[in-house]
């Protein structure tokens, strides 16, 4: 029998929106890129701080901040917490074996997806979870 099916999840016992990244730890820090576009122009700063991030004015751009590393539940937290992302939400983002989904909530749409890379060394497909937020004014 193999015990890989029968593992517990490390949110085992957690109440609903406890945020426990469940999947691999990385050593390398979490990477923010912030991209400003709109209809004129498209600015790309690379490995900003969430300060840069949160500081930006909406108005009359639309920011995409692209979040690299999720195992950073701080930030992930405090990211989310400013563009006012539901805890569930937050909640299933560190959550890498999240199923294919699509939920609108008020003000944004919630998409989580997996990602499919084929890896030379081993011959087999990896997966890779993508989580997109869009707003009207933002993409995370």
């Amino acid at each position: 029998m193999d015990n890989d099916l029968y593992k517990r999840s490390s949110k085992a016992g957690l109440p609903p929106g406890a945020l426990i990244y469940t999947g691999e730890y990385k050593n390398e820090n979490s990477q923010l890129d912030l991209i400003i576009y709109n209809v004129d122009q498209c600015q790309v700063t690379m490995n900003v701080s969430l300060e840069q991030c949160l500081l930006q004015p909406t108005e009359t751009s639309t920011l995409w901040i692209n979040v690299a590393g999720l195992h950073d539940v701080k930030l992930i937290e405090q990211l989310n917490e400013h563009f006012k992302i539901h805890p569930l939400v937050t909640e299933d983002i560190l959550n890498t074996s999240q199923r294919a989904k699509v939920e609108e909530y008020d003000g944004y749409l919630f998409l989580t997806l997996k990602q499919l890379n084929w890896d030379e060394k081993t011959h087999y497909f990896r997966s890779e979870q993508i989580s997109i937020v869009l707003g009207s004014e933002f993409l995370l």
